[in-house]
Parts: C-alpha cells; sequence; structure tokens
C-alpha cells in the first residue's frame, strides 16, 4: 500500500494565519509492480517528490515511478534514475538523464526513478545575477531575496559560466551500497569553461532534514543539451536568476514491500548527506 502525505501552507493571500495540513492517504493501488498509483495531478504552487533523501542516502535505488509520469507533476525539477544511473534535470518538460560520463540524453519509455522532486515552474521573481559571481556568493544573493528562510523555493539559473564543475554516477548492482560510498570511490566530476546553460534546483528550509536536502540541490544542464551534472562549483559571468515559492508539498512514499519499509529511518544521516552534496576538498 502506497502513501501519500500532503503538506500545504496558506498562501500570501491568506495574511491572518497559516496552516499546515498532514493528510494520510492510503489505500492507493500499485500501478504495476513496484511502480505507484498516484494522484491526477499537484496545484500548480505544488511540490512533488517521490520517496526521501534518507532512503536514497540508505541505499534504495530501485526505480518507483515511471520518469514519464512526472509530466503530471511538474515541467521543472532533479532526481536520479533507477540503480542511481546518474543525475536527472527537467527543463521546458523535457526530462535528461547525465550519464557518468557527463553526457546528457533524454529519458526513454522505460526508465525509471527513486527520488525526484518537481514542479510546475512559474517564477514569482526574476532579476539578473552580479557579474562574475562564484556559486557560494551567488547562493547568498539568491537567499536575500527570500522573504523568510523557512520557505520552499524553486531555482532557475540562465546564463553563461566561466567554469563549471559537475559530477554523476555510474549505474549501482544489487546488493546497493549507500550512496555516501557509491559518491566516494565512483562518482565522475567534470571540468568545463566559457559554457552557456541552464541551473535548475530548490531551496529547501532546515524542517525538510531527511525528507528531502536542506539548503542549496542545483543541477546544470548546457545549452546544448550535451553535458550536465550535479553541480558542485560555478562562476556566472551573465545571466538571470529566477525563483518560485512553492506553497504545498506532495510527498509520494514507496509501497510497504519495497526496500522502503527496511530502512532505519532514526538513524542521522546528514553527515552522510554532506559527503554526497559537496565536493570534498
Amino acid at each position: 500500500m502506497s502513501r501519500l502525505i500532503h503538506i500545504s501552507t496558506m498562501t500570501r493571500k491568506d495574511p491572518f494565519m497559516k496552516k499546515v495540513n498532514l493528510c494520510l492517504l492510503s489505500a492507493v493501488m500499485l500501478l504495476m509492480g513496484s511502480c505507484i498509483q498516484k494522484p491526477k495531478s499537484s496545484p500548480p504552487s505544488a511540490l512533488f517528490q517521490i520517496s526521501t533523501i534518507d532512503a536514497l542516502l540508505a541505499g534504495c535505488y530501485d526505480g518507483v515511478m515511471p520518469i514519464r509520469d512526472l509530466h503530471r507533476y511538474g515541467n521543472f525539477g532533479i532526481g536520479t534514475y533507477e540503480k542511481a544511473d546518474g543525475e536527472m534535470i527537467m527543463l521546458n518538460d523535457t526530462i535528461y538523464q547525465i550519464k557518468a560520463d557527463g553526457t546528457a540524453r533524454t529519458s526513454q519509455l522505460p526508465d525509471s526513478t527513486p527520488f525526484a522532486t518537481v514542479i510546475r515552474f512559474h517564477p514569482d521573481t526574476a532579476f539578473t545575477g552580479d557579474p562574475r559571481i562564484a556559486l557560494d556568493s551567488l547562493r547568498q544573493l539568491i537567499t536575500r531575496q527570500f522573504p523568510n528562510l523557512n520557505l520552499v523555493v524553486a531555482v532557475k539559473i540562465s546564463g553563461r559560466f566561466e567554469r563549471m564543475k559537475t559530477r554523476s554516477v555510474p549505474p549501482q548492482e544489487k546488493p546497493y551500497r549507500p550512496l555516501n560510498e557509491v559518491v566516494a570511490t565512483q562518482q565522475k566530476i567534470r571540468d568545463s569553461s566559457d559554457i552557456s546553460g541552464t541551473v535548475v534546483g530548490f531551496y529547501l528550509p532546515a524542517f525538510v532534514k531527511g525528507i528531502n536536502v536542506p539548503g542549496y540541490h542545483l543541477h546544470f544542464i548546457s545549452d546544448d543539451r550535451k553535458t550536465g551534472g550535479h553541480l558542485f562549483e560555478c562562476i556566472l559571468v551573465e545571466g538571470t536568476i529566477e525563483w518560485q515559492i512553492c506553497h504545498q508539498l506532495d510527498l509520494m512514499l514507496p509501497n510497504e514491500k519495497s526496500a522502503f519499509g527496511l530502512v532505519d529511518f532514526t538513524k542521522d544521516r546528514s553527515g552522510d548527506l554532506q559527503k554526497v552534496i559537496k565536493l570534498k576538498k
């Protein structure tokens, strides 16, 4: 039996109160095998997520939703593929896979995902970034635009980059190892220079710990759609930053017969996450 957790907040049009509703919708039939049947769609400002980051860190790499079904919930987002086979990026309603060698391809029908986060991207705000700004300063610049830091925000950065450092990982075989071990031994890092493209990702607040990545989680794809990956470092020469506040989180959990049900979620995986998200110096 699959489960959908729905969390929402009142929008800015409702100034007198905020609410958090947690609904557990049970009795959702399986679409096929380990794939889960989903609600028809999500509202425009809803962030739709498959599984949790801690499950991925623990080695839950089996696909639980066909990649093609993500189009029901968004046109913009990031994630990974079955067997942790590379990085996923959705941009303008097209989904790409960044393979371990850094090459990009459009998703094929059999593809599935163990973890993904998508939204229908309609930016609230757009502004021009400072010239020749590094990623750390760029993140600080973007964050200063937010009304507060307890928001879920979709972020898009389009422009020309002096340099770009990305990574991807090859497909894994069972028994799956934890993701931090995979990254430590098998990630492939790619350096690019004078490249134009788009950064896609999200800023999430501290309260999503264990569910998603607190802070920024960003992927990149080049304008020619030939390369990309998980973003480690970059220098933006010129470009436009757009962002959208998300007022609802729809979290779809894998069924109870999957490996998800065997994960020890009492373990704090914050240290493992930092080893996966950040470049080891």
